[in-house]
């Protein structure tokens, strides 16, 4: 983002926690999956939208409002690619006490077998650069990063977004709103609500 430019305003999406009634912008909603799927298409439309957070306990609830949403944006044809991969936590310990961050090498083989690319370098640098140019190459493409449990870096992933490619957009799924909070490697983040 340019210096000179205004960040992008927040635009949260109510999200209910419970499968009963719920209200979403005033309105009763009879299938709250729906409503969630509705609310997060429309936000991922805005231009000012560049990355998505969603946060919630229930998995298999978050699970459903993701597939929803993936086959709804590429049955709509909102985005020409989607692609999605798991964030699994690689622990690395070092004497007598450990930390957890995302297997970078990992996340970058997901997505570019979705993509239909295979990583041949060997630094995670190289293969970042070689995912972003992939990445650059497609039109609208929406990356879901899925379940979320600690800080990421998108740039080391090779995930190019903002000026560097208009036409990506980033849905990062988490457990909590702290995870999404505490994101200082992610700028220009909306928030949803609790699923």
């Amino acid at each position: 983002m340019d210096e000179c430019e205004e960040p992008p305003q927040v635009r949260p999406c109510k999200v209910p926690s419970s499968y009963s009634s719920m209200q979403v912008n005033g309105r009763e909603a009879s299938e709250p999956t729906t409503t969630i799927v509705n609310e997060v298409i429309t936000a991922l439309t805005q231009p000012n939208v560049i990355i998505l957070g969603m946060y919630g306990s229930s998995d298999a609830r978050m699970i459903k409002v993701v597939d929803n949403i993936t086959r709804r944006v590429q049955r709509n044809g909102v985005f020409d690619v989607v692609v999605m991969a798991t964030v699994e936590i690689k622990n690395t310990c070092w004497s007598s006490w450990s930390t957890k961050s995302p297997d970078l090498r990992r996340i970058q083989d997901e997505l570019g077998n979705m993509l239909g690319l295979r990583l041949q370098q060997q630094t995670l640098k190289k293969r970042a650069s070689q995912l972003r140019d992939w990445i650059k190459m497609k039109g609208k493409i929406l990356i879901i990063l899925y379940g979320l449990w600690g800080e990421i870096d998108l740039s080391k992933i090779g995930i190019p977004f903002g000026n560097d490619h208009d036409g990506c957009k980033i849905v990062l799924v988490a457990e909590s709103q702290e995870v999404l909070s505490n994101q200082k490697n992610v700028p220009q983040m909306n928030i949803c609500t609790s699923l």
